[in-house]
Order: C-alpha cells, then structure tokens, then sequence
C-alpha cells in the first residue's frame, strides 16, 4: 500500500494524508452549513421549495467532493459521504413532494381527489423534513468529530430570491398549425392510455400487504431500473405536451387539455420522488455497505414509513392520477383521431413474413395510436408483432390487408406498402418513412 502523502506506483493520482484533506473539506462545507443553519432555524413548515432547491445542489456538490477524492472507500470519511448521500436524495424527494403541493391547485383535478390527497401530502412531507433534519444533525456531528469548526451563521433571505413569474410571449400562431396540433394531440393522448397500461402492469399494486411482504414486493416491482422506465415514459408524454400543445391556440380552445396535462404532471412528480426514495434504499440495503453504516441510516430514516410512502402514497397516487386522467384521454382521442380506413394491396411476390410485418407495427408505434388490422374479416391489433404475425398466419394467401386508424398512419402505410414493405434492398424507403431506416426489425 502506498505511504500517505505519496503517488501511487504508475499512476497521475495522489494519495492525500487525512490531515491534510481536513482544511480542504471544511472550506467546501461552509456553504452547505450556513444552508442547514438556516433550516435549522426554521420551522420546517416554512421551507420553501428555495431551500429545498438549494439543500439538493448543496448536498450533489459536498458528495461530489467527497467523492472526487474517495471518501466512501475510507474509514475516517466513509461514514460522512454515505451520509452526505442520504440527505440529497431526502432532499430530492422532499423537494419533489413540495413544488406538489405547490403547484397541485393549478393542475385541474378531481376537486374530490385533491381534498383527500391534500392531508396526507402533508403527513408524508412531514415524515420526510422530519428525517432530513435528524441526518442534517448526524452530519454536523460527524464534522465535529472529524475536528471540522461548524459556523453558526445563517443565510441571508436574499439568497433564495424571488420566485420568478411566468411569463410568455403572445400565443399567436397561426391558425395553419391547427390540423398539426391535433394530429399531435392524438398521438399523445393515445400514449397517455398505453403509458396507464404500462405503469399498471409494471407495478400491481396491493396495499393491503404487510411490513414483510411489502419488502419482497419492493424488491420484485419496484426496483430503481424499474421505476425509472415508468419515469421515463411520463416525463415523455409531459415533454410531447409541452413541445407541441402547451401554449398554442389549440390548448386555449379546449379546456380539457390542460386537465390532462395536470394529471401527467401529478403522477411524474409522485413518481420522480417514488424513485428518489428507491435509490436511497437500494443504497443502504445492499452489501457493499459496513453493517454499522445501515444500522446507523436505518436509525435516522425508518424504512418501513420510507417504503410505505413509495408504495402506499406515490406509486397508489401515481396510479389514481393516471386513472382518473384515462377517461379524459379516451375522449380527447375520439375528438382528435381522424378515424379513416384503407384497403391496400401487398406487392407482387410480397408476404407478410417477419420483415414486413414488423415494418407494419413499427409505423403504427411511430404514432403510438391505435390502428386495427384486418384480413378476411379477421382483425388484430396493428402495434402488436404478436397480433400482426399470427393474424398473417392464418391467412396465407391474402393479398390485400384493411387498416383502421388515424388518417396519418393510414398514409404511411399506404407508402410503407408502395415501396415494397421492406422487400426490395435497393429501393429505399421514401423521405416520409425516414423514420425507418436503418432499422433492424425484431420479433
């Protein structure tokens, strides 16, 4: 092993001597003391979305640091960083929780829901502020043990700032882009419907199981990897909202529309903290960790209340939100869907073999919309390789294939089937089928 204060052998690293990382960290801690200074001092009914905001980039940039010089792999520092780490990801998920509640007024609910839900986000944000303040104080102790002087001064108010307004430039785009929008629209309304049925599917919730049998379920269906496909497929359709409804005339016009997006926004934020949590107690729950280190957090964040939270409230909620905005997305569907159908003809020496038919269900599931199949009075759902293989299965020899779906689709279809289906190598695929190129169809 290398002496301190020495490089190792063939490397550009050096191996600092503790004394001498002291100085160093303290002079890094000082923000993130005159941060927690001020938390202190508040009641955490008071913390603003502010505190939390700057609680979470204050924790990032110490472990950061922490790690940087490879605190989690020493004895005297290792105890911190884990610490450090904890507090983020509380704060994460207490920020998360608070811009909520914040927010949750502007978001067109259930009036009903929002009553209930309501008390308990507060119950839930109190288990969370609770905790964040008991690791806020292990991790002073720990600097005071370390030799580390911890400052008393508080942060100015100023800090915070202001919560900017919102503001935006006039919405007058032209009324041209009105057919795109809604075409758009019906897309994303149809992803809301396939992104509920994932979620549901993903994580089968039963909130009547115990402490013991909640842990085992955690570890089937809700692991980190998990949620955050879920996350993914939310913050998507928010992000396709936002990209191409939000503040068009379209969106001024329907009053559904940011219903709908209210309850997007809802389950992301129930989700994202869902996740935030998970990856706190994968964290602590698994071997790499020293045992005195998970006695030690598991004595700051109980995690029988932490895995109740995730489960209990924000997948529960996450799944209620999604559900409720379902019906509303079925009928903004039928409003925006330009429900046509199509009789087209399979090329000469074309079947609908592997290639083909995944060609098919790729163009439908470029839209996300639902489109139907049909061959001889046989239908399957077109998204489906599945369905679109075994319906072409059973029908050999046909040579002509009916589409229902949005007229969109429907004229993509109509060009995947004019240039051949994927046949024909040297033919490329025409510029509205660019989508597809260069792709490797799978089963």
């Amino acid at each position: 092993m290398s002496p301190e204060g020495t490089a190792r052998q063939d490397s550009l690293e050096e191996v600092i001597r503790e004394e001498d990382f002291l100085p160093l960290l303290e002079a890094q801690a000082r923000p993130f003391f005159l941060l927690t200074n001020t938390l202190q001092n508040l009641a955490p009914p008071q913390w603003e979305k502010g505190h939390l905001f700057r609680l979470v980039l204050e924790t990032n940039e110490l472990e950061s640091f922490l790690d940087d010089f490879g605190a989690r792999k020493n004895r005297t520092f290792g105890f911190l960083a884990e610490l450090v780490a904890t507090l983020r990801w509380l704060a994460q998920a207490c920020f998360t929780l608070t811009h909520l509640a914040v927010r949750l007024g502007s978001y067109q609910l259930d009036p009903d829901h929002v009553r209930r839900f309501r008390p308990e986000l507060k119950e839930r944000l109190s288990y969370l502020e609770t905790a964040i303040l008991r690791v806020i104080q292990a991790i002073k102790d720990q600097f005071v043990q370390l030799g580390i002087r911890v400052p008393a001064s508080l942060l100015d108010k100023e800090v915070f700032g202001q919560v900017r307004a919102e503001r935006y430039l006039p919405e007058n785009l032209g009324e041209e882009e009105g057919a795109e929008a809604e075409t758009k629209m019906a897309e994303i309304t149809a992803r809301y419907l396939a992104v509920c049925d994932m979620v549901r599917a993903a994580i089968p919730l039963d909130l009547s199981k115990s402490p013991t049998a909640k842990v085992d379920f955690v570890a089937r269906f809700c692991r980190e990897e998990q949620l955050r496909v879920c996350l993914v497929s939310v913050h998507n359709l928010q992000s396709r909202y936002d990209t191409y409804i939000k503040s068009t005339p379209l969106e001024g016009s329907v009053k559904d529309l940011p219903r709908l997006r209210g309850h997007i926004s809802a389950a992301l934020h129930l989700i994202e903290c869902a996740t935030a949590l998970i990856h706190l107690d994968e964290r602590h729950q698994n071997d790499i960790r020293t045992a005195r280190t998970r006695q030690a957090i598991a004595a700051l964040v109980d995690r029988p209340s932490l895995l109740a939270l995730v489960t209990d409230f924000c997948l529960a909620e996450t799944q209620a939100f999604l559900e409720e905005g379902a019906e509303l997305a079925r009928d903004l569907l039928k409003r925006f869907m330009k429900k046509e159908e199509i009789e087209l003809e399979l090329p000469e020496g074309v079947f609908l073999h592997a290639r083909p038919a995944s060609l098919i269900v790729a163009v439908v599931n470029h839209y996300g919309m639902p489109v139907e199949m049909e061959i001889h009075e046989q239908k399957a759902n077109a998204a489906s390789i599945m369905a679109v293989m075994i319906l072409a299965g059973k029908n050999p020899r046909a040579r002509k294939v009916k589409f229902r779906g949005d007229r969109k689709v429907l004229v993509d279809l109509k060009a995947l089937f004019e240039s051949g289906l994927g046949t024909n190598e040297e033919a490329p695929f025409p510029e509205s089928l660019s989508y597809l190129a260069n792709r490797e169809p799978s089963l």
